[in-house]
């Protein structure tokens, strides 16, 4: 029986970290790097949760954000395996769910000789996993990743309304923390299509030629004093936005929704009957 990693992809080099002591300590780690989305990959997920020794969460607001990471967990629980609280930076954990609040959380810190001997404590002293129910809970539903809400990228055609409104979307999570680095990959598979238009393809450049925001890691809580504050840069010249005009509707409530070169406005239509909708949600 394995280690089951679960992690943020965002935190890849940490858990990456992580998983190379967690296999020095007990020998077996898995963790889904070798693994591509869909249905088949979430099945794969749930059944190495159903047969590892010890369910190890790396927690940190990636991971917490994660619907995907917050299902292992939740699955990991209902079928009885140990789940330990691995914390690889400075979170706030009032925000995450009351299961993983009510567990001792210990601090990780790459290289760091007291987070190993903790590490090593903790993984020793976890308790043995129960035998799986002989009626299995519910399967959690397949999560949707950031990726997924882009599929029409990746198809063999893509007319240039469905090019702006992606564009458009794009631009707006490329300063998201959340999304940026998935956005700017999406960004250059849309730059690189052969039938994106000249107009979106120069936006794209133009968007892509700016540096990249880089967040910073995420300290640990060492108890130490805060560092100073890095010297405020200013922002970047914002991209050219999409030219006016009807594009699919990007809340999905319409077929198509008047973009008036600046933001979506409320005038939608659908076979050809014009109405308005107000834009709500931030979409």
């Amino acid at each position: 029986m394995t280690v089951f990693l679960s992690y943020g992809h965002q935190d890849g080099p940490v858990a990456t970290q992580l998983a190379r002591d967690l296999e020095d300590l007990e020998g077996g780690v898995w963790l889904d790097k070798s693994l591509t989305g869909g249905q088949h990959w979430w099945d794969e997920i749930l059944r190495q949760i159903r047969d590892c020794r010890l369910f190890v969460l790396a927690v940190s607001r990636h991971s917490l954000n994660s619907s995907a990471c917050l299902a292992e967990a939740s699955y990991a629980l209902a079928v009885g395996r140990p789940l330990l609280a691995v914390r690889i930076g400075k979170v706030d954990l009032l925000g995450a769910p009351p299961e993983i609040r009510s567990i001792q959380v210990i601090d990780y810190v790459p290289g760091d000789a007291q987070s190993i001997k903790d590490l090593a404590r903790a993984v020793l002293h976890a308790p043995l996993p129960g035998p799986v129910p002989a009626t299995l809970p519910p399967a959690p539903p397949l999560p949707e990743s950031y990726r997924d809400r882009f599929a029409a990228l990746f198809g063999q055609s893509l007319p240039m309304p469905e090019q702006v409104s992606a564009l458009a979307r794009l631009k707006l999570d490329i300063d998201n923390d959340q999304n940026a680095d998935d956005a700017r990959e999406l960004l250059v598979v849309l730059r690189d299509r052969p039938d994106v238009a000249w107009r979106v393809r120069e936006d794209i450049v133009t968007l892509l030629a700016q540096p990249a925001r880089v967040s910073a890691p995420e300290p640990a809580d060492t108890g130490g004093p805060a560092p100073a504050p890095a010297e405020a840069r200013p922002a970047p010249a914002p991209a050219p936005l999409p030219q006016a005009g009807w594009y699919t509707d990007p809340t999905g409530r319409f077929e198509v929704r008047y973009w008036d070169g600046g933001e979506w406005t409320a005038h939608v239509s659908r076979r050809g009957q014009r109405a308005t909708d107000p834009v709500t949600g931030g979409a």
